[in-house]
């Protein structure tokens, strides 16, 4: 039999060690919650949704209260089979295209754009599959985890420009939760584009019709980056005599369909990120 002293210093003993398993248990699970803070969003290209929802908008007037592109528009690239997850290269593919209209030899032996018109080209069968093949190497595509991250793709795009001998720079029009819109603006009326990279969101057709607008939203299946190259803001009286404005960036998407797209920016968004860039 264990005397009352012997077995008060027992329980003592056990209480310490159950303290310190405690703490223990308690400092893995912060430190695993750093590594999962730490993690970047993987951008991949998961496609959308034949249909998510739709809209009929009934209203008594529609004014355009701004709406800007830049000129020629922008690139509307997709990917080749051959490359999985590779929405970080065609967004980096639509920006190098996007900039060697004004930038020589970004693709060596081809323009992206039509000179009489100054209206970007679709997609080749030869230069532009290179830049995306180079793009997808440089990013890094599927090596860490499925698709890209943030950093990894703009280090990337960053590292085929400077290949060339050219200069790249990221402008942050994102901060707080949400998206600059005057500076997005800003941008665009420069002739600037911007880099977006979103969680599964809905892009957005509108189809203007006599009375009404019938808008169209398709679900992203996942994270994705695209390149924005105007913005719109329309305002509505509807038929009950409510205002209704409604604030888009556009975009090319670097899906098959839709090529370009809405991105809705009047409520809270799934925006992640966005950057104006600049190549020179």
């Amino acid at each position: 039999m264990y005397t009352e002293d012997v077995m008060a210093k027992r329980l003592k003993k056990n209480i310490v060690a159950m303290i310190a398993l405690l703490m223990s248990a308690v400092c893995i699970w912060q430190v695993s919650s750093i590594a999962l803070a730490d993690e970047e969003v993987r951008y991949t290209n998961g496609g959308i949704s034949l249909y998510s929802s739709a809209e009929y908008l009934y209203y008594n007037s529609r004014t355009q209260l701004e709406y800007n592109i830049t000129p020629g528009m922008a690139p509307t690239y997709i990917a080749t089979g051959e490359y999985t997850n590779a929405c970080g290269a065609i967004a980096g593919a639509n920006t190098i295209g996007f900039f060697d209209k004004y930038v020589e030899d970004l693709i060596p032996g081809w323009q992206s754009y039509f000179p009489a018109n100054g209206r970007y080209k679709p997609d080749d069968k030869v230069y532009i599959p290179a830049v995306i093949a180079e793009l997808y190497t440089l990013m890094r595509t599927n090596v860490d985890d499925v698709g890209v991250s943030e950093t990894d793709f703009l280090n990337g795009l960053q590292e085929f420009v400077e290949i060339r001998d050219k200069n790249i720079t990221y402008t942050s029009l994102y901060s707080n939760g949400t998206i600059n819109y005057a500076g997005c603006k800003a941008s665009i009326d420069a002739g600037k584009p911007i880099l977006v990279f979103m969680d599964p969101t809905d892009m957005i057709s509108i189809s203007v019709r006599d009375g009404n607008d019938y808008i169209m939203r398709q679900s992203l299946a996942s994270a994705h980056i695209a390149l924005i190259y105007g913005y719109e803001r329309i305002q509505y009286i509807l038929t009950d005599n409510t205002v209704r404005t409604d604030t888009y960036l556009i975009m090319s998407t670097g899906q098959i369909s839709p090529r370009v797209s809405y991105l809705d920016i009047t409520t809270s968004v799934d925006i992640n990120d966005a950057k104006g860039v600049n190549i020179y």
